[in-house]
């Protein structure tokens, strides 16, 4: 049989995560990392009949003591999903802490050696051939793994450039990267994505009086530096805006100004409960939509709404067979698809 088309990849990992809430319960060995919620995200698009799950692929490390039924959980998705087993490495792990009850504000960190996930490990795999791609790096890290990337498709007979999409990592996001990452935007990536308060760290921004009253215009400016720059080949590329409940900017390109989408969820709404890899999530979504139509703010009405799914629960969505007069998937009960149309529709009437 011949391998499937792969329309999304991520470099990014899957983490087991201890999540403590601030009165002291806990949850073991969630799932986590921007590996498992951008494919997440990416995956929700390939529940109608007829599409192929097969076309999201990933390479995933697996350490010792991963549980299986997690294992299980990930291969039910029915991606392409590519296992290295790393015998002499435990599981990646990290420490959730939220700070209040909210589960807005929360802190991070390994309880492990990371295992990250390198362009090598995408070798003789059928993810190498990706339309897309999705990092989770600091600038040394898409300075060092897209080029190598790159090279590893052309030895294996790739000719086609494909979509690079970076989502900075939070850590980074200070006035001391900034230089690497304007150099790193203007060559390397095609969409750079950071949250608004990634974006104000690289410059320095005070953040608490930003909160305080979100202004658009604020982030416009920071975004114009990127685009003033040049992002990508022929400096064609975007920068997407990730601001929660505020919803999302997209800048760049051919467009003249910026151009904004509203959340899917109001900030208010019992709908949402946490709001953990809701960024991954919508830029595995985001780099579905860009494949299969092109367009820069339909991708990003894809990105929303795979981030709305994401926020519904503690954990990642859950997968059923729909059927009578709807076959396919739901997830969270829902149809993919039908949630997007609604969206577009709520866009077209004049949410903003």
């Amino acid at each position: 049989m011949a391998d499937p088309k792969i329309l999304f990849a991520t470099l990014g990992m899957v983490i087991l995560d201890d999540v403590y809430f601030h009165d002291d319960t806990a949850i073991y060995d969630a799932l986590g990392g921007s590996g498992t919620y951008s494919t997440l995200g990416a995956r929700l698009f390939c529940s109608e009949p007829g599409s192929a799950p097969s076309s999201i692929g990933w390479a995933m490390r697996i350490g010792v003591g991963f549980p299986g039924e997690t294992l299980d959980k990930l291969k039910s998705w029915g991606t392409t999903l590519h296992l290295i087993h790393e015998p002499s490495s435990g599981a990646t792990r990290g420490l959730v802490r939220y700070q209040d009850a909210t589960l807005g504000s929360k802190t991070f960190k390994y309880n492990s050696m990371p295992l990250w996930t390198l362009p090598e490990h995408f070798a003789n795999s059928a993810s190498l051939s990706s339309s897309a791609f999705h990092f989770f790096a600091p600038p040394s890290g898409v300075f060092r793994d897209v080029p190598k990337l790159l090279s590893l498709r052309q030895q294996d007979g790739i000719t086609e450039r494909p979509l690079i999409i970076w989502e900075p990592t939070p850590f980074t996001c200070t006035p001391k990267f900034l230089g690497a990452y304007l150099k790193a935007v203007s060559s390397l990536v095609d969409v750079f994505s950071p949250n608004h308060m990634e974006l104000a760290g690289l410059f320095g921004v005070d953040l608490e009086q930003i909160e305080q009253r979100f202004d658009r215009e604020v982030y416009e400016g920071l975004t114009k530096r990127f685009v003033d720059k040049g992002i990508g080949e022929g400096k064609k590329g975007w920068i997407v805006l990730r601001a929660g409940e505020h919803g999302c900017m997209v800048h760049g390109g051919d467009m003249d100004s910026p151009q904004w989408l509203p959340p899917y969820y109001e900030s208010n709404s019992q709908k949402v409960v946490d709001s953990t890899g809701a960024g991954n999530s919508f830029l595995g979504g985001f780099a579905i939509g860009l494949v299969e139509t092109g367009d820069i703010m339909e991708a990003a009405a894809y990105g929303t709404v795979a981030a709305s799914f994401a926020i519904e629960q503690m954990g990642v969505p859950e997968l059923t067979a729909a059927g009578g007069e709807r076959p396919g998937e739901l997830w969270n009960g829902e149809v993919v698809r039908g949630r997007l149309e609604t969206y577009k529709a709520r866009i077209r009437n004049g949410a903003s």
